[in-house]
């Protein structure tokens, strides 16, 4: 019996695990209408595509909060400005004062 609950309670938990992971569903507003088709699987995401037009200027801050890897940010940072032509100012948190560069 002992084993019995053990197998169950390691099947909800593995349920709820893979539940907690999915995507959710989008509400009805957002979905495509009914007739509209569905885009290509052979599609790249739109997460992977070029902006259709980038704004000029601009700057965008990112706080890092480990200072072992400030170096390759500042180099993305760069590669970033170059492609783009919006500044990223990295702003590297010392170990521990992460909240308080925060604020």
């Amino acid at each position: 019996m002992k084993k019995l609950y053990t197998v169950l309670a390691i099947l909800l938990l593995v349920s709820i695990v893979l539940t907690a992971c999915g995507t959710p569903a989008a509400p009805a507003a957002t979905q495509a209408p009914a007739g509209a088709q569905a885009p290509a699987a052979t599609q790249a995401p739109a997460a992977t595509q070029a902006p259709a037009a980038a704004p000029a200027g601009g700057e965008i801050y990112y706080l890092n909060f480990k200072p072992e890897v400030a170096d390759l940010y500042k180099k993305i940072a760069d590669e970033y400005k170059s492609e783009t032509g919006i500044t990223l100012k990295v702003v590297t948190a010392a170990s521990g004062t992460y909240e308080q560069t925060l604020k």
